[in-house]
């Protein structure tokens, strides 16, 4: 009999500083989706602008959003800020604070339907290109009006930190408020009592609790997923291959973020001299060096638009490339270590596969502070022209996927790594 799923839908809300968390959402969530589909009977959904939303009419573009995303109903509002507030509408300060009002108003209305969540990220950027008009607004709303909406909230570092705490979050809340088909009731006119519970659904459940319910998870996806899997002879006869394959993804990866970060600094040594060239005549009207100069630099622009365009399709398609082969070693690992493991099998140490993978892992985890680097570099890029913010945000956000991908890939190597060193303890 086929399963039941219950689609919750979350509701990404934010400024445009927060884009790579946005993209990598979806992958958090397709991953999650995995554990949680068969234990709960749900799976999320992913709604947020503009890849969700269509044109329209209405009072005013907030208006047409707000009514989009009634007719799609949402489950979860899930808000980011970083050192921009956003812009305001006819009814709020800015169009995040306007969609987490709208939240509320359904929370206190019906807690059954939604939850809340509410996310900032420490800056990273440039102190003298931040604006600090922006930043005063999200400083008064993180310490004084968040907490006076019951808002409670948690701070990230990176895109890699959001990738875990999101993943943290979204499984902790199912497992603790989750309901058969809907979410367990809150009774806000308790709200100082209420405001210690309602962090538990952010926190990490027990290790005993969570073991238990890893487990049972494990078990049902043996059972369901059998016919899926290959033989440990049929996984040895093409792990070799795809080892190769995966070495050379990894430095192909290698060479473009090194590419990015050179051409990054190529051309940030061209304009800035160029741009304080054209800052210094910004009292000469009409001056045909003025226009002249003017002409170069957007030139530049566009140059070097055009070559994050082009990198940008590359990294989304290196991410994909990953995401295959890192499944197929990581499924080899899982099987090898863990199931077919006998201390009388064992082979040299140099040879072993618990070796191998542990290079494996130290290698992609210094690949991901490589991409890490470079995101942050992308995102401190001035905004100068709309080709660039357009090839900016979207590099930015190809890199935040694969951020994503490496984080999961590594944790779930450190934990085959794990249950293996507990297996042998206990043989």
């Amino acid at each position: 009999m086929a399963q039941n799923i219950t689609k919750l839908n979350i509701l990404v809300s934010g400024t445009r500083e927060t884009e790579a968390e946005k993209a990598t959402l979806e992958t958090v969530v397709e991953k999650l989706n995995k554990k949680i589909s068969k234990a709960y009977s749900v799976e999320y959904t992913v709604t947020k602008w503009p890849d969700d939303f269509t044109p329209g009419y209405n009072e005013d573009p907030q208006s047409e959003l707000n009514r989009q995303i009634e007719n799609g109903s949402v489950d979860i509002y899930l808000g980011l800020l970083g050192t921009r507030f956003g812009t305001p509408t006819p009814r709020s300060d800015s169009g995040t604070m306007e969609e987490l009002e709208i939240a509320c108003q359904q929370f206190r209305k019906d807690s059954t339907t939604i939850r809340i969540f509410f996310y900032f990220k420490k800056s990273t950027t440039d102190v003298f290109k931040i604006d600090f008009d922006q930043l005063k607004k999200v400083i008064e709303f993180k310490d004084h009006k968040a907490s006076e909406m019951g808002i409670l909230y948690k701070e990230f570092e990176d895109t890699e930190n959001f990738v875990d705490i999101a993943d943290t979050d979204l499984y902790n809340i199912i497992n603790s408020d989750w309901d058969k088909d809907k979410w367990k009731k809150v009774d806000i006119s308790k709200k100082k009592v209420k405001e210690a519970e309602t962090d538990k659904a952010s926190l990490p459940i027990q290790d005993k609790t969570e073991s238990i319910v890893i487990n049972e998870l494990a078990q049902s996806e043996n059972e369901d997923n059998n016919e899926d899997k290959l033989g440990l002879l049929d996984m040895i006869g093409g792990v070799d291959d795809d080892i190769a394959l995966f070495t050379e993804l990894l430095e192909r990866m290698t060479k473009d973020i090194y590419y990015l970060g050179n051409i990054t600094t190529e051309y940030t040594a061209i304009l800035e001299p160029m741009l304080n060239k054209f800052g210094a005549m910004g009292q000469v009207k009409g001056s045909s060096g003025k226009q002249k100069l003017l002409s170069n630099i957007k030139k530049e622009l566009r140059k070097l638009s055009q070559e994050y365009k082009n990198k940008s399709n590359t990294i989304r398609n290196n991410a994909a490339e990953f995401k295959v082969y890192i499944k197929k070693l990581l499924d080899y690992y899982r099987y090898y270590l863990l199931d077919y493991y006998n201390p009388e099998h064992d082979v040299g140490q140099d040879e072993a596969p618990n070796v191998s993978l542990e290079v494996f892992i130290d290698s992609m985890k210094e690949s991901l502070e490589s991409i890490k680097k470079l995101q942050n570099s992308m995102e401190s890029i001035p905004n100068l022209s709309q080709d660039l913010i357009i090839a900016k945000t979207s590099l930015v956000n190809n890199l935040g996927v694969l951020i994503a991908e490496f984080t999961f890939a590594i944790n779930d190597g450190d934990n085959i790594l794990k249950e293996y060193v507990d297996k042998k303890s206990t043989e």
